[in-house]
């Protein structure tokens, strides 16, 4: 590494560690040399830019793509389906959710069917149950509970779907 006294301007040839106190054997003044800077070779700097174009532009494209639209303007969000017991000892299953409005108008709520499926994708049990509210308005959310005294034993997928 060259350093250079900033007295005396006589240059030399050494090795300083970065912080370290060096004396002039000109002059004895004494300094901190400063940090060397490594220059990057221009082909590293312009692909570093690449990358950063290449990542901002596919970053940008996935934050404006679309976002996949509701089939239509209700939607059901099962939240938990867990194995419950009555006061009278009886087993059961609670199945709760939440239908929610997504478009920009009022809209009535149907009726909500359940849909019990086995591992072949048949359907072995369906029960239609009352809407949480007759009426949902713009953006509004409505929760519901529903309690199933016996799942069939090869049931292994629960769904919720609005009754035709």
């Amino acid at each position: 590494m060259k350093i250079t006294c900033p007295f005396c301007k006589t240059d030399y040839a050494a090795k300083v560690p970065a912080g370290r106190r060096t004396e002039c054997a000109v002059c004895s003044h004494c300094w901190v040399p400063p940090r060397a800077s490594v220059a990057l070779p221009v082909w590293v700097v312009a692909a570093a830019l690449i990358l950063a174009a290449a990542l901002f532009t596919g970053l940008a494209i996935i934050r404006y793509m679309p976002a996949k639209k509701p089939q239509g303007p209700l939607a059901i969000e099962m939240v938990s389906v867990r194995q419950t017991e009555s006061a009278a000892g009886a087993a059961g299953w609670t199945i709760s959710g939440r239908v929610s409005n997504l478009s920009g108008n009022i809209h009535g709520v149907p009726d909500l069917i359940l849909v019990v499926k086995n591992d072949q994708g048949d359907t072995v049990l369906r029960q239609r149950m009352s809407p949480p509210m007759p009426i949902l308005d713009i953006g509004e959310s409505a929760t519901f509970t529903h309690t199933v005294q016996e799942l069939p034993d090869d049931a292994r997928r629960v769904t919720m779907e609005f009754r035709r």
